[in-house]
C-alpha cells in the first residue's frame, strides 16, 4: 500500500513562519499554527510567533 504524500519544500502559510512542511502533512500550516488557527486562540499565535522569531 502506497502512502499519500504532498509536494516537497512547502512552507507554512502563517505570516513570518519559515517551517517547511512534511510530505506527510497535507495541511497548509505547520502543526503549531494549525492548532492555533483551529482553536482560534491568540495565546497560541503569540507563542508560535515568539518561537519562530527565536529560531530565525
Amino acid at each position: 500500500m502506497k502512502v499519500k504524500t504532498s509536494p516537497r519544500h512547502r512552507k507554512c502559510r502563517f505570516p513570518s513562519c519559515k517551517n517547511i512542511l512534511s510530505i506527510y502533512n497535507h495541511e497548509i500550516y505547520c502543526h503549531a499554527h494549525l492548532k492555533a488557527i483551529c482553536w482560534g486562540t491568540n495565546t497560541d499565535f503569540t507563542h508560535a510567533e515568539k518561537t519562530v522569531k527565536k529560531a530565525s
